[in-house]
């Protein structure tokens, strides 16, 4: 394309990157060449032909800034602006360092939340066993498992490299143990051979192949060995009773084991083999134990899903039972099913308390940045004074940004001795053990947040000061516009809806609770007392009921085979129809007029015999 006169943006692009000295003679050569040879694309050539390192100016400008200097000179201003109004100063502080301090609290329980269960090294190929069972009234989904489905789906299926049963850490039980004169309390759980290959609970004495070969063997913790024994050096072999509800042996200890650590959902100081727990009558109706498979690295999660998915009626013609394998890891926080479907579960918390953390911190730095843009009318006179002697908007801008870092880094010093001070309540509060622990995690994003946090505080006054004109700064007429007002007055409005919501959450939450532990739950739970009968209370559990109930103060007393929660499912039929979605309980006479239970219809448990006469 060929034109009278040469691009515009090329001669534009020529003059920007030429040396002032060579642009107006070479310049004149270019119009001179593009005259005999009006053509763009040749002249376009003749100008990158010119980009050449000689012919270039210096884009670094002709000034040496002193840098170090610049800086010491703004952490000079800084500093005798926060010690001269210090109002301001501390009331920034307080928000910025609250706001920073409940932001890391929720960080540290969000942490600790996505960290459970993620400690096993074969985390992603350990899996659970789960069921669908098909009713009338929907799909039900549990973890409970007949015991012989482990060993069958490892011999059946080549992608399960291995596979064991365990009972329910739900029913993890509370046994009397005692070794050396010395007599405790401790839970433990039954768990098939091949435990320690899927989970990563390091045995620290013993070999993994033979501890749990035996049905005389025991595996405690370390913990528990500290406790039992003197010498934690020689104790393979060492002999120790243990008293369950419903059996009473001695073991013989063929290992220790690391004691699970607090990001364990499963928590035991024994481990005894799952032979024990079976009964003679084992079969595939029962859903007694728990399944956990470890897959192969090749092996695909939707391909082994649909091979199982049946696998239950090639045992039991009748099934309504259809099985899919879930990452162990995942049942912590995406434990909740609705008709066969995962529908979430605590993984709600940790996204709700994780929105929560950035409102939180949205309101500080909203808060910062008002109290600045207020204050920046007794700062006038000094940009004013600036952008007179030279300084740019840019100079002006970084010198801004670099107070608010500097305010946040502040804040986060007195964040952390908040953080460590509210440790032991919040702990208490959450059901945790949680510690500031300086890793490298916590500290990059800790510095990460706080970095973020001054320059999203500092931005808009930083942008709204260094906008200032000099002339109007100095001659005194200044004026806001319209559009800078909104926007002071929608950030207050933001910052105080959010902060009303909160409350109001707030509230809502504390009612919730406050319903929930004065609600009736059904029985009189004043003055109650619940504990574990064993040892000589289980062998004669009638007498000491009796003596129970002649102690002063003692109103009444019964006995239950389960805690109120967790009791085992039971079928229920009548007039023809049945039913398996019934808890029930075992309990001994008076447990209703104990327990302050009212009955809608017929009558308590007596033990009066009863005497018919015919009609």
């Amino acid at each position: 394309m060929n034109s009278k006169h040469p691009s515009r943006h090329l001669l534009r692009l020529f003059r920007w990157f030429c040396h002032p000295d060579y642009v107006e003679d070479i310049e004149g050569d270019l119009w001179e060449r593009f005259e005999r040879r009006p053509s763009q694309m040749r002249f376009a050539f003749e100008v990158f032909k010119l980009m050449r390192p000689s012919l270039m100016r210096n884009f670094g400008g002709t000034r040496k800034l002193n840098y170090y200097g610049m800086f010491k000179h703004n952490l000079l201003i800084t500093l005798r602006g926060f010690l001269r109004y210090k109002n301001s100063f501390l009331i920034n502080l307080i928000g910025l360092s609250t706001g920073l301090a409940c932001t890391l609290l929720i960080y540290l329980w969000v942490n600790d939340e996505l960290q459970v269960d993620k400690f096993h090294t074969k985390d992603d190929q350990l899996y659970s066993v789960m069921g669908n069972q098909h009713t009338p009234e929907g799909i039900n989904t549990w973890n409970g498992t007949p015991a012989p489905l482990a060993l069958a789906l490892e011999n059946e299926f080549p992608e399960i490299e291995r596979a064991v049963a365990s009972t329910d850490p739900a029913w993890n039980m509370t046994f009397s143990l005692s070794a050396n004169d010395k007599k405790l309390k401790s839970v433990g759980k039954y768990v098939s051979q091949g435990y320690f290959e899927l989970f990563s609970y390091d045995l620290v004495k013993g070999n993994i192949a033979e501890a749990l070969s035996d049905k005389s063997a025991i595996v405690i913790s370390d913990k528990l060995a500290q406790k039992l024994f003197k010498d934690n050096q020689n104790i393979i072999g060492e002999p120790i009773q243990w008293e369950s509800a419903s059996d009473k042996r001695i073991s013989k200890v063929t290992g220790v084991f690391k004691a699970p650590p607090a990001s364990s959902t499963d928590q035991f100081d024994f481990l005894l083999p799952f032979d024990i727990y079976l009964s003679e009558q084992q079969n595939w109706y029962a859903p007694i134990s728990i399944t956990h498979v470890l897959l192969s690295k090749e092996a695909n999660l939707a391909v082994i899903n649909a091979k199982i998915k049946d696998f239950m009626t090639t045992k039991v013609e009748e099934s309504e039972v259809t099985l899919f394998l879930e990452r162990y890891s995942n049942a912590y926080l995406y434990g909740n099913y609705e008709n066969g479907v995962q529908v979430g579960g605590r993984i709600q918390y940790v996204k709700l308390f994780s929105i929560i953390a950035c409102f939180i911190l949205l309101i500080a730095c909203i808060n910062f940045m008002n109290l600045s843009t207020a204050r920046g009318s007794r700062r006038v006179k000094e940009l004013g004074v600036k952008k007179a002697s030279g300084a740019t908007r840019g100079n002006l801008i970084t010198q801004y940004l670099s107070e608010s870092v500097l305010m946040s880094f502040i804040a986060l010093l007195f964040a952390l001795m908040m953080v460590y001070l509210a440790l032991p309540a919040f702990n208490q509060l959450t059901d945790k053990t949680i510690s500031l622990s300086f890793d490298q995690q916590i500290l990059f994003t800790s510095i990460a947040i706080t970095f973020l946090v001054g320059l999203v505080s500092g931005s808009y006054p930083a942008f709204y000061l260094s906008g200032f004109s000099p002339a109007g700064i100095l001659k005194g007429t200044l004026k806001s516009s319209a559009g800078e007002a909104w926007i002071r007055k929608g950030l207050v409005v933001f910052q105080f809806s959010i902060s009303i919501l909160l409350i109001v959450s707030v509230f809502v939450v504390y009612k919730q609770v406050e319903f929930v532990q004065d609600k009736h739950l059904g029985y009189n739970k004043d003055n109650l007392i619940l504990f574990e009968n064993n040892g000589k209370i289980s062998e004669n559990f009638d007498t000491f009921m009796n003596e129970l109930k002649n102690i002063p103060g003692v109103v009444n007393a019964s006995g239950m085979t389960n805690g109120m929660f967790g009791a085992p499912g039971g079928e229920l039929s009548w007039n023809g129809t049945s039913s398996s979605n019934f808890s029930r309980f075992i309990v001994h006479y008076d447990f209703i007029e104990t327990l302050g239970l009212s009955i809608e219809e017929g009558q308590a448990f007596s033990n009066v015999p009863c005497s018919f006469v015919p009609a």
